[in-house]
């Protein structure tokens, strides 16, 4: 409980113009950072070339600035951030990887279904959700990304437990459609 408290501080002194906090924040927060780029890069599918650890001081750098200038309501906000942050650098590395495939002379050898390109498709199919129906996306962003439980997500978005299920089937669903259709 310590160190909830302690990067909950940490992340106010930073805000208030700290600048050793934030190398403290880094420090205190190592672990479950590492955990979570592990935990994204093993669904995403990333394997050689990028360690969970390179993706996190990536992603910590992009991000520092923005803890800065943003309001952090505490340290679950601080790693949803920081999630979605570890995230977007690898939708971003699928996108140049799938870039230079399509620039690759005639002939030269492609993998068409690389991990990184499945990535990248996943990026689009959740705009394309995004767009469909907000509150559904919503729905799937509570529960995949920040983890929580059906009767959260229902209090959070304002529906019932039963809604919050089924668009969250639907959506899953949806997705698993747009992925096999490429």
């Amino acid at each position: 409980m310590e160190a909830h408290n302690n990067i909950t501080s940490l992340l106010e002194q930073i805000q208030l113009g700290n600048e050793t906090a934030a190398e403290s924040l880094y420090a205190q927060a190592a672990e479950r950072l590492k955990r979570i780029s592990r935990s994204l890069m093993t669904r995403e599918g990333v394997t050689a070339g990028f360690q969970a650890s390179d993706l996190v001081q990536e992603a910590y750098l992009q991000k520092s600035s923005q803890v800065k200038r943003i309001e952090i309501t505490g340290r679950e906000h601080f790693f949803a951030l920081m999630r979605l942050g570890m995230k977007q650098i690898l939708v971003d590395r699928a996108r140049r990887k799938s870039a230079v495939k399509r620039t690759q002379p005639e002939g030269a050898f492609r993998c068409e279904a690389s991990p990184d390109a499945r990535t990248e498709d996943l990026g689009r199919s959740l705009e394309k959700l995004k767009e469909l129906d907000a509150k559904v996306y919503l729905v799937l962003r509570l529960r995949n990304d920040y983890g929580l439980q059906w009767g959260e997500i229902a209090e959070r978005v304002g529906r019932q437990h039963w809604e919050v299920r089924r668009d969250f089937a639907f959506a899953v669903h949806w997705l698993r459609e747009q992925m096999q259709g490429r």
